[in-house]
């Protein structure tokens, strides 16, 4: 489980960095870029950490992932798209349990 754990992070770090640069490429937006490459950026630090930190780790993970739904949820809610809003949304829940889990069991 903890590998499970570790590569999901990385996996879901590299997609928001991606994400980012492909909302930078697509409408030209910034912050897309900068907040998609800092979040991804911690998210696969919390992975490649996540076994000598597991809670350090989980905290930036719930962090990122607490920030991807706040961003998101609204933006689905208001403009009906489902890209990226959707995906982002279930990588994110799916992050934060993972997370939650990892958190507790570090106890």
């Amino acid at each position: 489980m903890n590998n499970f754990i570790k590569y999901y992070w990385i996996t879901f770090g590299l997609l928001c960095a991606v994400g980012g640069w492909m909302g930078y490429h697509k409408a030209g937006s910034v912050i897309s870029l900068i907040a998609g490459g800092l979040c991804g950026l911690i998210l696969i630090i919390a992975g490649v950490r996540s076994t000598r930190f597991p809670r350090w780790a989980a905290v930036l993970a719930i962090v990122v992932s607490l920030v991807m739904l706040s961003r998101f949820i609204p933006t689905y809610l208001t403009k009906k798209k489902p890209m990226p809003a959707i995906p982002v949304i279930v990588l994110s829940v799916v992050s934060l349990g993972l997370a939650v889990v990892r958190y507790r069991k570090s106890e």
